[in-house]
Formats: structure tokens, C-alpha cells, sequence
């Protein structure tokens, strides 16, 4: 499960639209459902329309209407149609899945203290999950045990710490920094190849900082999570497929599957867990939520602990960075807790460019930062050449030390992404002046590689020039505000070093005739694992080996 998998690079609620049967999925789990509803919302607002992978395609669905509507006038007429232009039977589908969604959304909309009425966005197939279910427990699903604010303080606390054991283990390529401590940890870490595997042999483990690994410390904060949730959920399936075998099921099905696994995920987003704690379920109750609370506790997500003698769960404000990338996450809480018990009163006081990074056309970048772990990073694809007052350093990117970072499997898209992430203040708010002035030689979007592709923000995204609150408008997860000149460049002397691409954890499948690339194509769909195909040509495919180790392998015996 390479962290360069397209299907991390997109949030959980695409993978949900590319899934095929989605519209399932959401008819069983209202939460997802809201999760999809809540993405349109928030692309219309941004000035975008949701990309549906099936529309105009046989897969097309009643979601397709949803993802497809134009404003958000269209979608409201969808879901509140005027009597005398209602037309459709209400007995139709399409009519049905309009019904569920404003269902959904009132019950997203009533009071929080209204569980009765929110209990609908807990369910899955019409089960209540993550509930008190014990004698003297309310009837009504959805609520909990009020949350003390020095938990959830050490929730967050405690996801920050394995955040940054993490990204410490990837720059090392090794889990010396766990010192044998923390067994689960470490095989997350090299389920998503964020470190080496451990050899079988016995032998002692490389120290390798893989392509997988780098990468995930350049991404966003919202992908890092992702990454570590994702291969929580591989690590849910293996040790429920290996449990499954071990008490003689020969399917090796234990009723786990990633897809219900994502509708837990979308219910756990909709709990008021900033207020809260709610039941940790026993194996024997509720196997995919039990593991899946146990398997997102070895990554800090989860932080357990018994409540009137209760196992209980706070989940961190750092899952919702997981599930919505855009999200504002309740931090202000367990910030305002920290900041009252500081005993200077201004140590928490940092100055703005902290960590940012200066970058200029003549490929020179200065880093204002004492961070190891952010240095690192730099050194990977830049020439240190001067430290300026101790905290000022001074990089040249070159040709040389970008093919140097090529060979690690760092691509030009990461160093420009990482860049526009860390852009210091000044760079955004000049990117913010150009995009008020209509200036459209800025910088494109992350993903373009094109140069001549430019990125235009939507009006109401746009920040006043020069105001204090301009650099908060842009998005540098999907905007690039590094100079265009710098970008150029980059792409070109990755076309150059591209020539030639080695690539690993992949499986090579030769002589295949059109029928049976078609088959395995078809199968990889259906399984929602289309992303596997790294490449395929005329009488051949490559296919990610965790996928074809799981999927295809077993068909072949």
C-alpha cells in the first residue's frame, strides 16, 4: 500500500464516489452520506463542481445527481421541490434517495443536545454503533458520557506524539526511534512502507529512507493522517482475514470489509466527540468497530480509557484532518487549557514565518526554522549553503540535487506542493494580491504539470491584498504560490530524469491478451482497487503488489 497511491492522494470521501457501489454504501450509512453531501457544499462553495468518475457512464447512480448539481439553489430544489413542480412518483428511486438525503441532513441539522433526532447518523444497516447499550444506558443511540477537557487534551496530546514518531521513524528509514517500544506502531509504519520491512531471515532490519516515507513527511497534515488511517484499515482487514483462518473458515471472511470499515469512519465524524466519550464495543458485540477503535489507538487517534467503570473511547481532534481535509477541527479547547497552564504566559507565542520557507527564481530557498525534521527534508533536494543568526538557512536547489532526490523517488509535484505548503506569510500574500488584481501568470494548480495550466481562485475565495487575514485563503494543498519560473524548471528536469522510471512494490503481468486485461481490469473495479494499475500496455499490466498479492494472487492458484 505505497503511500504514492493515487487513492491517497485524494480524500476519503473520493475514494467513496469512485467506489461502484456507493449509492449502497450510503443508503446503508447516512454519516456517509452527509459526508458526500457536506463535499458538494464545499466544492460549489469554492467555486468547483464534484467530479462523479460515473457520470455519462453506466455506473451512473442517483449520487450522480447530487454530485452534478450546478449551485446551490440546484440543490436545495432537489432536496425542498415545490409542490406544483414536484412531478416525480414518490414511489421512484430517485425520489427515495432524495427523501434519505433530507432525512440525513435534518438530522445533521437538529440541536446537539437532540440525540433522539441524531441517532439516524449512527447507524449502519440499521444498527446503532459506538453505543452504551447496558441496562441502565439510554435508549437512545448516539449519546454519551459528558467528555472532561483535560481527556480530550490528552487525546490530542497523545495523536501529536505518534504524528511526530512517525515522521521521526520516515527520515530515519528505521524504528530505532521506537527503541523496541510500540510493536503495533511499527508495523503500521511498514504496512505503508513508511519504513523498511523487517527481513524474515532474521537478519537485522536496512536503515532506508524509502520513496514512501519522504513523501509522507512533504505532504499536507490532512494526507499524513490519511496515510496512517489507511493503513489502520489494511491492518484491520489482515488481522481480521488471519483471525477468520485461524478459526478454520476457509473464505478466510470474518464480514470485515474496507467498505464497511468507511462507513465507521463517517460515523465516528458525526459523534460529538468534543463533548463526549462514547462506548469502545466488545469483540464479541461489534468485531469491525472494535478493531478498527484498536487499530486507530496504535496510530494516537483513539485514546481509550474507562468512564464509571466503562471502556470508553475520546477520539482526537486529529481525525477529523483524516476524514475532512478541510475541516476546522475543535482545537481551541485543549489550546486555551495549554495556554492557562503556562507558567510564562508567552512561551506559546511564535512568531508568524516560523517554519515557512522563502522560495525565489533563482532556486534559492530560506528557511526560517530550528526544525530537524523540516531541514531534513530540505537537505533531500537542496544544497545547504549558508546559516544566516542561527535559525536562517539558506538552500540552492540544482540539477544535481534534484536527480539526487528523483532517485529517493521524490517527484517534482512533492517538492513544488511542499514548498507552497511551507510558503512563508510574504509569498501568500503576494500570491493573494495577484489573484485580486486578476493577475493569471500566478503559479498552477499542484496537481498540473503543465506549465501552461494557471490557477485562478473563485472570487469568494479571494482575500483582500494586504490584510492580515489574506493568507488564509489560499489553499496550498491544491495551489501552488511558488514562483512560475521555479516550477518550469522542476517539471523539466524531471521530464529529463523521467526517461527511465524504476519503481517497486509492483507486479509485473506479461503476455496477457486484451480479453484477460480486460477481466482483471474489470475485477480491480469491482473490488475498488482500479488505482493498483500503475501502467498497462499491449500484452502487459503492473499492478501494486500489496493489491495483486491480495486480489489476483489467490485466483491464479
Amino acid at each position: 500500500m505505497p503511500s504514492s497511491s493515487s487513492a491517497l492522494d485524494v480524500p476519503l470521501v473520493e475514494v467513496i464516489c469512485s467506489y461502484p457501489t456507493r449509492e449502497g454504501l450510503c443508503a446503508e450509512c447516512p454519516a456517509l452520506l452527509l459526508l458526500v453531501y457536506q463535499h458538494v457544499v464545499a466544492e460549489l462553495q469554492a467555486g468547483r463542481r464534484a467530479v462523479d468518475v460515473f457520470r455519462g457512464t453506466s455506473r451512473q447512480d442517483h449520487l450522480s445527481e447530487l454530485l452534478g448539481v450546478r449551485s446551490l439553489s440546484e440543490l436545495f430544489e432537489h432536496l425542498y421541490p415545490l409542490s406544483q413542480s414536484c412531478t416525480l412518483d414518490e414511489s421512484t428511486a430517485g425520489s427515495q434517495f432524495w427523501r434519505q438525503a433530507r432525512a440525513t441532513l435534518e438530522a445533521a441539522w437538529a440541536p446537539p443536545h437532540d440525540a433522539k433526532a441524531r441517532a439516524l447518523l449512527t447507524q449502519v444497516r440499521g444498527q446503532p454503533r459506538f453505543r452504551f447499550c447496558g441496562p441502565r444506558d439510554a435508549e437512545t443511540p448516539g449519546e454519551g458520557y459528558p467528555l472532561h477537557p483535560v481527556s480530550l487534551e490528552r487525546a490530542l496530546a497523545t495523536s501529536k506524539r505518534f504524528l511526530r514518531t512517525a515522521m521521526t521513524c520516515a527520515l530515519d528509514g528505521s524504528t530505532d526511534a521506537l527503541a523496541g517500544r510500540q510493536p503495533e506502531l511499527r508495523a503500521v509504519l511498514q504496512l505503508a512502507h513508511l519504513v523498511p520491512h523487517t527481513p524474515s531471515t532474521g537478519a537485522p532490519p536496512r536503515k532506508e529512507v524509502t520513496p514512501e516515507g519522504i513523501s509522507f513527511c512533504m505532504v499536507s497534515l490532512q494526507q499524513r493522517w490519511w496515510v496512517l488511517v489507511n493503513a489502520a484499515l489494511e491492518r484491520v482487514l489482515l488481522l481480521t482475514r488471519a483471525a477468520a483462518n485461524g478459526n478454520g473458515n476457509t473464505s478466510g471472511s470474518s464480514g470485515v470489509t474496507k467498505s464497511l470499515l468507511w462507513q465507521l469512519l463517517a460515523v465516528l465524524s458525526v459523534l460529538d466527540t468534543a463533548h463526549y466519550v462514547f462506548a469502545f464495543p466488545e469483540r464479541q458485540q461489534d468485531l469491525a468497530a472494535h478493531h478498527l477503535l484498536a487499530r486507530l489507538s496504535e496510530v494516537g487517534l483513539v485514546y481509550p480509557l474507562l468512564s464509571n467503570d466503562r471502556k470508553c473511547f475520546v477520539l482526537s481532534p486529529d481525525f477529523l484532518h483524516a476524514i475532512h481535509w478541510h475541516a476546522s477541527t475543535p482545537l481551541s479547547l485543549t489550546f486555551n487549557h495549554h495556554l492557562l497552564r503556562s507558567v510564562s504566559g508567552v512561551s506559546d507565542i511564535r512568531r508568524e514565518d516560523t517554519d515557512t520557507i522563502i522560495t525565489e527564481t533563482n532556486f534559492r530557498l530560506y528557511a526560517y526554522t530550528d526544525d530537524a525534521d523540516l531541514l531534513n527534508i530540505l537537505n533531500q533536494f537542496a544544497k545547504l549553503e549558508e546559516i544566516v543568526n542561527g535559525n536562517l538557512h539558506c538552500y540552492r536547489v540544482t540539477r544535481d540535487s534534484f536527480a539526487s532526490a528523483m532517485r529517493k523517488g521524490i517527484t517534482a509535484a512533492q517538492v513544488l506542493r511542499f514548498l507552497s505548503l511551507r510558503a512563508h506569510p510574504s509569498m501568500l500574500r503576494r500570491h493573494g494580491e495577484r489573484e485580486e488584481n486578476g493577475d493569471t501568470t500566478s503559479p498552477s494548480s499542484a496537481g498540473g504539470a503543465s506549465s501552461s495550466f494557471t490557477f485562478s481562485a473563485s472570487p469568494r475565495r479571494r482575500a483582500v491584498a494586504g490584510t492580515c487575514g489574506s493568507t488564509t485563503s489560499i489553499d496550498a494543498v491544491s495551489t501552488l504560490v511558488v514562483p512560475q519560473s521555479f516550477c518550469d524548471q522542476m517539471h523539466m528536469w524531471e521530464s529529463e530524469c523521467r526517461r527511465v522510471v524504476f519503481e517497486h512494490h509492483v507486479v509485473l503481468l506479461r503476455n496477457m491478451s486484451t480479453e484477460q486485461q480486460k477481466a482483471v481490469t474489470a475485477y480491480l473495479i469491482d473490488a475498488g482497487e482500479v488505482d493498483a494499475v500503475a501502467h498497462a500496455e499491449r500484452g502487459y499490466m503492473v499492478i501494486r503488489e500489496e493489491v495483486f498479492e491480495r486480489l489476483v494472487a489467490p485466483l491464479l492458484r
